[in-house]
Formats: C-alpha cells, sequence, structure tokens
C-alpha cells in the first residue's frame, strides 16, 4: 500500500512516541475529550504563525471506526491494480519478504499505532476514543497543524496518492509531518520554559526518545519499519534545518516549493541551496529493448527508498545508508510478456561508476542473503552510471551467485 501517501491523507504515528504500554488503550470519557482541541488549536496556531481560517470539527471514534477509515481510505485513494503492482514489485526486489501480507499487517500496524487523524477531504479531526486524556493534547497540537497546513496550503494538491512515487511521497509526507512533529514538540516546550527547537543546535535527543517510542510487533519488516518512520524522524530533521534557516516563515516557504525527493530531506543543506535535481529514467529507457512487453507499473524509489530495501536484511543494514548515497535517479516496473509471465525491471542512475558499483556489490550480497538468488533470480548489468536489473517473475531464471550477479 502507499503508506506515505495514506499518511499524508490522514494517519498519524505520534500517538506511540508518547504512550507507555500499559496505558494505550485506557477508556476515556469520549465527551471531554474533544474539549482539549480547542486549546490545542490555539497553541499549534500561535507556535506555526498561522491563524485559522476556519473551525476544525471534532470527532471521537473507536479502534473499529479508526480501521474502517483506513480501509475506506485505501479502497477510494488507491486502484487495486496500483496496490497489487507495488506488492509484486517490492517483494520482486526485496523490500519487503514474500511471505509478508503487505496491506493487512500494515493496516493493523496503523490502527495500532495511531493517535487520532486530521481528515482533509472532511476536513475534521478525529481523536482516538481509546487514549488517555494525559496525552491527547499532544496529539491534537500535532494533528490540528496539519489543518492549518490544509487551510493555507491544501495537502490534498501536495501529494496525489494516484500519482506519487514511494519516493515523491516520502518528501512531501517528510515535509508535512516534519513540520507538525515540530510544532508538537514547541508547544510542549514552550509549556515548559525551554527554548524552541530552532534554538537548539541538534535535536539528536528529540529524535532518539521519537523512534524509540514507536512499538513495532515483530511482524512489521525492518524495511518497513524504515519506510514508516521517515516522515516523522528524517522530516523532523529536515524542518529542524529549516528553522536554523528562519523560522516558520522558511517552513512556509517550503510549500511554495515542495521536496521533490527523499535525498532533499537526508541532505536538507541541497534542499536549502536548490542544487539537486532528479534524473529518473524514462519509460523508454526502462523498456531497454522490452517493446513486447507491457509497462502495467512504474514507482521510484529514491535515495532513502534504495536505504530501507537495505535494512531488510542483517548482512548489509550497516551499509544501507552509505549504499543509496549518490543516488540521482531510478524507475521500477512491471512488465507482463505476451505468454503473460512477468518481471520486474529496475534501473538505477548514480553520480558516479563508483556510487554505481558500491550500490551493486551490497546488492548482490542483499539477494543472496534473502534468497533472492534461488528460484526468483536476477540478472544485474551496469554501464557506466547504471544499473540495470531484471528479476523474472516466471520462469525462474538460474540462481544467481556471487561471483555471477553482474553481467557487463
Amino acid at each position: 500500500m502507499n503508506f506515505h501517501a495514506l499518511t499524508i491523507t490522514a494517519i498519524s504515528l505520534i500517538a506511540s512516541i508518547f504512550l507507555p504500554a500499559n496505558q494505550a488503550r485506557a477508556q476515556v470519557d469520549p465527551n471531554s475529550l474533544c474539549e482539549l482541541a480547542t486549546g490545542a488549536l490555539k497553541r499549534a496556531s500561535e507556535v506555526r504563525g498561522l491563524k485559522p481560517k476556519a473551525d476544525v470539527p471534532c470527532l471521537v471514534q473507536d479502534q473499529a471506526a479508526v480501521t474502517s477509515f483506513i480501509q475506506a481510505t485505501i479502497r477510494e485513494d488507491l486502484p487495486p491494480q496500483k496496490l497489487a503492482m507495488e506488492e509484486l514489485a517490492y517483494k520482486a526486489i526485496g523490500l519487503i519478504p514474500k511471505s509478508f501480507d503487505y496491506q493487512n499487517r500494515l493496516v493493523e500496524f496503523l490502527v495500532s499505532q495511531i493517535g487520532g487523524y486530521y481528515n482533509p477531504k472532511k476536513q475534521h479531526f478525529v481523536m482516538a476514543g481509546w487514549l488517555p486524556a494525559s496525552v491527547q493534547g499532544s496529539v491534537a497540537e500535532h494533528e490540528l497543524t496539519h489543518a492549518l497546513q490544509d487551510q493555507y496550503y491544501n495537502l490534498g494538491v501536495i501529494v496525489d496518492p494516484k500519482l506519487a512515487t514511494t519516493d515523491s511521497g516520502l518528501a512531501a509526507s517528510a515535509l508535512i509531518e516534519g513540520d507538525a512533529s515540530a510544532v508538537m514538540y514547541d508547544c510542549q516546550r514552550a509549556g515548559a520554559g525551554l527554548v524552541s527547537l530552532k534554538d537548539e543546535r541538534s535535536i539528536d535527543a528529540v529524535l532518539l526518545l521519537q523512534v524509540l517510542g514507536i512499538g513495532f510487533n515483530g511482524e512489521v519488516p525492518e524495511s518497513v519499519k524504515a519506510l514508516l518512520v521517515f516522515p516523522y524522524s528524517s522530516g523532523l530533521r529536515f524542518t529542524h534545518a529549516l528553522l536554523k534557516n528562519g523560522g516558520y516563515t522558511r517552513v512556509d516557504q517550503a510549500y511554495q516549493r515542495i521536496p521533490k525527493s527523499s535525498r532533499e530531506i537526508l541532505h536538507p543543506e541541497e534542499y536549502l541551496r536548490g542544487s539537486f535535481t532528479p534524473s529518473i529514467p524514462a519509460d523508454s529507457e526502462l523498456k531497454n529493448g522490452a517493446e513486447a512487453e507491457s509497462l502495467d507499473y512504474t514507482d521510484v524509489l529514491g535515495e532513502f527508498g534504495i536505504s530501507s530495501l537495505f535494512t531488510g536484511s542483517a548482512v548489509t543494514r550497516d551499509r544501507a545508508a552509505l549504499a543509496a548515497q549518490g543516488w540521482v535517479g531510478d524507475k521500477l516496473g512491471v512488465f507482463t510478456a505476451t505468454d503473460k509471465t512477468k518481471r520486474v525491471r529496475w534501473l538505477t542512475r548514480w553520480e558516479s561508476e563508483k556510487d554505481a558499483q558500491e550500490f551493486l556489490e551490497v546488492y548482490k550480497e542483499f539477494l543472496i542473503a534473502t534468497g533472492r538468488g534461488g528460484d526468483r533470480g536476477a540478472s544485474v548489468s551496469q554501464k557506466g552510471r547504471e544499473i540495470y536489473i531484471t528479476h523474472s517473475l516466471s520462469p525462474a531464471p538460474a540462481p544467481i551467485s556471487s561471483s555471477s550477479a553482474v553481467n557487463p
């Protein structure tokens, strides 16, 4: 599922940052919860410097209603074909395990972590009725910042889940969630008499507490964990860089030039300079002689998507970020041949041949470590700064080995 786009649509993991495990399902009086929202909107507005343009209705929902909302969002915003092709492509290259029940496990995770959400379509704020009142104020500050973002910048226009790629979706959601997280933390800090985030030289301690607070279960793969956390952790670090270069006024300006790629989030100095322009391969380049096959689906993983891929194996996890550096573009596609067999083709483009080679070496190790050198197989070749990868889903090619992984 395009979970980064779904995050933009409504979902927030922020509740897990505050909730001790033994309080996470405490029952509270739903009639009293929305009284907290008025004060939260006022605090968020003052910190963010954006006056509300309209009231934001507040509702309280139970877990069943929240689950129904997430499922309805998937049905309405993500075409079934796109979802199926995304799962097929992710499993082929190794981003998610072959056995992972992609959609259902992620829905379960989101419901387990949700602390509230803002719905841009209905322009209302929903509070999770099963959470303790002690944490609802901070959740509301975060989610009502999304309401302010929507009123001023139209969240539905920033990312269309039907059009967003993995990379562009991660980049946009990082701005949106990083902004809301910064406002929430600044509200907390103001209440405690602490300096604002922009006056902190480093926010590493804040980020550590944020990441440690998210309660993943054992069924969520490491690669998916990385993708789910990215908008909040890397997004907050990116927002901090903006704050130090002009406060929330500089954050406002970012909505006039939405980050194009996760690379700009990971390296905010490039975004601030405007020095990075991605080089995304055209569909014709991805086909590379496969004109007889139909192209059913395409995606762009980006620097962080590739990095998260390598976190899926303990063998490559420590080198994940380094192996993804130097990325300038990629395109992933699902093809169907005339005999109905499918192939996943992936073209990556790098700043230098050295960067391409570093990625290739780690990917070869990853394929072997995750068992994709056997029944699924892979054909991998390098031409200068480009790596071209084909995963034939049927029939299976010969097993890959560390010595035969590259066909120059």
